[in-house]
């Protein structure tokens, strides 16, 4: 039997536990709980040194901003320069093509001083004082091109031909190998490099070259008369003339190059047939401006074919050429006793 104080506690006890359950159901005890955890900031280390941190950081991000813009500015004010080194160097070339050679020196030296790092104002200026015939500054302003170009291996070439113009062969070599570390496929380093050690007499090795660089660019006539020159000097006439008949075929006769009719009339001349080698050191002759070497190897050939009057103009021809004196006096004599021994009966 429940007594009058338990009942009332029972109620109190009920209506705690009514409350409860409607302050959870309530719209506000909702939104109170699904408000986010709020986790207190670690407080460990941060007081003394963290806004210092913070401060360092912040400087550095603007100076790496600053510094950016200046790169940026830095990198135009270049990008112009090489603009105006550019525009200048075609004023100079238009120039050049106009024959005005003082003009495209003026621009081409003016690309250089609006950009000292463009190689390309150095190799036009380089190439316009060689034309001019000023061989050591050429070279110089050269070296300068190949050293912007990172080595570039048809600048090194270009030093080479200079070099071998002047008679220095060993520099001219060097390039050459130079050349063809940076590109063994280069016909023009491996054609250097024949030319070179063809001059210094190493003819396998020259005619390897050569070769190689037919490989690379097989219609080059400058290189086939090389090859052939190389056979010839290596006392192997027919294989010398098989390769000149090779490249005459492409022209039409009376139009060949002087120096292919040169080098047929000599391989001829080894051979013996000296009518032949006459026929062809005339025409060659006739071709352009003769050297005194040809008129010499013509005034020659003509003496061994009994060409008498031919050959005793010819030798004239030689020592107003300024041929070797003593070599072109001993040729006169041989002919003087050649008709001579005619009975004055010369033969044209």
């Amino acid at each position: 039997m429940l007594h009058h104080g338990d009942f009332a506690d029972m109620c109190r006890g009920t209506q705690r536990t009514r409350s409860r359950y409607l302050q959870r159901a309530s719209p506000s005890f909702t939104r109170r709980q699904r408000q986010p955890i709020q986790t207190p900031l670690p407080t460990r280390g941060f007081v003394a040194g963290q806004p210092a941190r913070l401060g360092a950081l912040g400087l550095a991000l603007l100076l790496s901003l600053t510094m950016g813009c200046a790169a940026w500015r830095c990198r135009n004010a270049r990008d112009a320069h090489v603009i105006e080194s550019r525009q200048l160097c075609q004023q100079g070339l238009a120039a050049w093509h106009k024959g005005k050679a003082d003009e495209a020196e003026t621009r081409f030296a003016a690309a250089i001083a609006a950009c000292p790092t463009d190689q390309h104002a150095r190799q036009r200026y380089a190439e316009a004082l060689w034309q001019r015939g000023e061989g050591p500054q050429a070279i110089e302003q050269m070296r300068e091109a190949v050293k912007l170009s990172g080595d570039d291996a048809r600048l090194l070439v270009e030093l080479g031909e200079m070099h071998a113009s002047r008679g220095e062969l060993d520099q001219a070599l060097q390039q050459a190998e130079l050349a063809l570390r940076a590109d063994t496929r280069l016909a023009g380093a491996w054609s250097l490099r024949g030319d070179i050690l063809s001059q210094q007499g190493n003819m396998q090795p020259a005619l390897e070259s050569y070769h190689r660089a037919l490989v690379y660019q097989p219609g080059d006539t400058r290189l086939r008369l090389a090859l052939a020159d190389i056979y010839r000097r290596q006392a192997r006439p027919r294989r010398a003339l098989s390769v000149l008949q090779t490249l005459a075929d492409q022209y039409e006769h009376g139009h060949e190059p002087q120096q292919l009719l040169y080098l047929q009339g000599l391989a001829l001349k080894d051979l013996k047939r000296y009518d032949d080698a006459a026929e062809a050191l005339s025409l060659a002759s006739r071709q352009g401006p003769p050297s005194a070497d040809m008129m010499y190897e013509l005034a020659e050939t003509q003496l061994l074919a009994g060409r008498l009057a031919a050959a005793h103009w010819s030798a004239g021809e030689t020592q107003r050429l300024g041929h070797d004196e003593r070599r072109t006096n001993a040729l006169a004599s041989r002919i003087e006793a050649a008709i001579r021994d005619t009975g004055g009966t010369m033969r044209r």
